[in-house]
């Protein structure tokens, strides 16, 4: 992808839009035609894409060559988040930028005033609209979802997703930031703590899961901090659904997480309180003797 054209060219384009877009949401400038209209609701995300206008002024501009070097970099950003979304079963809507868009703040139904001649998305969270770059979607939208102190927004997320919770666990929990470092979403552990059962219990097996299988080229240990993590969420959980049925953990082999505690004590558990306790506790029910 030619990012650094695709800067320098939005840039040059959308620079006329700057006044636009600090001042993108009215308050109902004028009356709207609801059946004309398209509504963002809560926790959705609208992708937005210039219209046809746009295309014929954008090609006289800047030329087709340029044009299309654009179009085919924001089509490609553009599948990347739909795939991400997919994933996670959340819901979007597509519009263009000469449609009429909407959305509700409280009983404030609020009309937005789009870009021209640009890619983009919006995302409506608890009536506050965002806007979030196609290049950095997945990461925007994780800050502003998932790194909320809300803990409706990440109820809304794992019950979006419970059909798939393998998803939520290979891409949302263990990550790395932009300085290439380890970030652990704990409100998404929080509501697998509080949330699972034994009638459902997805979200665990693919948090055991992930700790088992050695995924996205973790560090020796990196992994080892993951699996304090898992084995903090998961342990209390199995004691507390499935204490007598110790070879059903994942694998039948929770020495794999266990294995690692000398190294969880040099690091001090992590900071989680009630790590060395799990560990004891694991070692005197079970017996475990390679301690």
């Amino acid at each position: 992808m030619k990012n650094i054209l695709i800067i320098l060219l939005y840039s040059m384009l959308f620079i006329s839009c700057k006044d636009n877009e600090q001042k993108k949401i009215t308050n109902e400038p004028k009356s709207i035609n609801k059946k004309d209209t398209i509504f963002i609701e809560n926790n959705q995300v609208l992708f937005i894409i210039p219209s046809s206008n746009n295309y014929d002024e954008m090609k006289k501009r800047i030329g087709e060559e340029n044009f299309y070097t654009i179009a085919d970099d924001a089509n490609f950003y553009s599948a990347n988040a739909h795939q991400f979304l997919d994933s996670l079963k959340i819901k979007y809507k597509n519009a263009k930028s000469d449609d009429i868009v909407a959305y509700k703040n409280d009983k404030k139904t609020i009309i937005v005033q789009l870009l021209q001649e640009k890619w983009y998305t919006l995302f409506n969270k608890n009536g506050e609209l965002s806007k979030i770059d196609l290049v950095t979607f997945e990461e925007d939208y994780k800050n502003i979802l998932l790194k909320s102190p809300n803990k409706q927004d990440i109820s809304f997320v794992m019950r979006e997703s419970i059909s798939s919770p393998k998803k939520v666990v290979d891409n949302l929990i263990f990550t790395r930031d932009k300085n290439d470092s380890l970030q652990i979403n704990t409100k998404i552990l929080d509501y697998i703590s509080e949330n699972t059962t034994i009638k459902n219990s997805g979200y665990l097996i693919a948090l055991e899961d992930y700790g088992y299988l050695y995924r996205n080229n973790w560090t020796i240990k990196e992994i080892s901090e993951i699996r304090a993590y898992i084995f903090n969420t998961s342990y209390p959980l199995r004691k507390k659904y499935w204490s007598d049925k110790f070879e059903e953990w994942y694998g039948g082999k929770p020495e794999n997480y266990i294995g690692d505690s000398d190294f969880w004590k040099k690091n001090n558990y992590y900071g989680l309180p009630k790590l060395e306790e799990y560990v004891r506790d694991f070692i005197i029910t079970h017996h475990w003797t390679q301690y």
